[in-house]
């Protein structure tokens, strides 16, 4: 089982911060995240998985804003969030340079890009490709996990 504390102490989040997370999913992860930070930007491309978030958040519905896009098309139009977050997704994206440009773009300077990913289907090699594709934005990596189940990166935008 996930310890929820755990990925947001790991990812440096507290009350005040303003978290974007990155294949919300069904929102087991973010209703967490909304009731331990001031604003979620939920990102979710799946529409199935958008209405069982919806319903998962509805408590905190005005500290959590969701978009049913891939982030590889999503524009952030609001200020910078402190922490950008995708647990278990990343692998997923198809357009992985163009979601590392709207994370990054997304992000103030000095935040935080942190990314959780199972072992089973991304070994630390490629966790290191996937640090490398950050890495040509100007992300450098804070922190790492090797885990038996799960890998975990901590980029900071400098």
């Amino acid at each position: 089982m996930t310890d929820r504390d755990r990925v947001l102490t790991e990812s440096l989040v507290d009350y005040n911060s303003v978290v974007m997370e990155v294949g919300s999913g069904n929102g087991f992860l973010t209703e967490h995240l909304a009731q331990k930070v001031r604003l979620v930007y939920a990102i979710e491309l799946q529409k199935g998985m958008v209405v069982q978030l919806e319903k998962r958040v509805k408590r905190w519905k005005n500290k959590v804003k969701i978009f049913n896009q891939d982030i590889a098309d999503y524009h952030h139009k609001d200020a910078p969030v402190d922490t950008v977050i995708a647990f278990y997704s990343f692998h997923e994206i198809k357009n992985q340079e163009k979601a590392v440009i709207n994370m990054v773009n997304s992000l103030k300077k000095d935040g935080y890009i942190c990314l959780y990913e199972p072992t089973l289907e991304v070994n630390w090699k490629k966790m290191e490709k996937t640090a490398n594709l950050f890495s040509k934005s100007g992300i450098d990596i804070d922190f790492y996990r090797k885990g038996r189940f799960t890998n975990f990166l901590r980029l900071k935008k400098v």
